[in-house]
């Protein structure tokens, strides 16, 4: 439907992104996953993963936020913009969730002890098979998450540097000058 031309609202200029596009959709789809794999791994208080998907998920939402506050914020010409710490970091938590995959397909797979579903189910918890494999299905696709944004990020800064949108330098630079204080009473003896 055609409107008049007084009736037309113009199109508002988007504000730049200030993390690299393909790391933001990454971002936000890790920050959607991770609370789910918290809630799962909550049922069974962690047990079924041998609380590493709960450690993991803490840590990862203190990355992404950190992350989000770290990009959003001006820096001096002579700051390091911490990007490459984020590509680093990015990297390490995927070495965290692979261990997290690994453990809770371990437990899945071994089915013996006090780590299993039939045991928790005895303690009074809300667990079944389906939130122990659904545990392994969002580990696998957190790894995979943080896996490409760190190596989204690596080809990012080895293509051209820092990122020109990640922490863009501020546009007035303070310039500290010593000031001298004058006073315009003499003293009195």
């Amino acid at each position: 439907m055609l409107k008049p031309p007084f009736l037309r609202i113009p199109d508002a200029p988007k504000p730049p992104l200030h993390i690299p596009r393909t790391i933001f959709y990454l971002t936000c789809i890790s920050l959607i996953n991770t609370p789910l794999v918290l809630a799962f791994s909550l049922l069974d208080y962690g047990v079924l993963s041998l609380w590493v998907n709960p450690a993991a998920c803490v840590v990862t939402i203190i990355f992404h936020c950190s992350v989000i506050a770290l990009s959003r914020r001006k820096r001096d010409i002579e700051d390091p913009s911490y990007f490459s710490t984020m590509v680093v970091c990015s990297y390490l938590l995927a070495v965290l969730w692979f261990s997290a995959m690994v453990i809770t397909v371990a437990v899945l797979v071994t089915y013996k002890g006090d780590f299993t579903v039939d045991s928790l189910r005895r303690y009074g918890l809300h667990v079944s098979i389906h939130t122990q494999r659904l545990q392994c299905v969002l580990a696998a696709m957190e790894f995979l998450l943080m896996t490409g944004i760190g190596v989204s990020g690596h080809l990012l800064a080895r293509k051209e540097g820092d990122p020109a949108s990640w922490r863009p330098p501020a546009d007035v630079k303070v310039v500290h000058q010593p000031v001298v204080i004058q006073t315009t009473f003499a003293p009195t003896y």
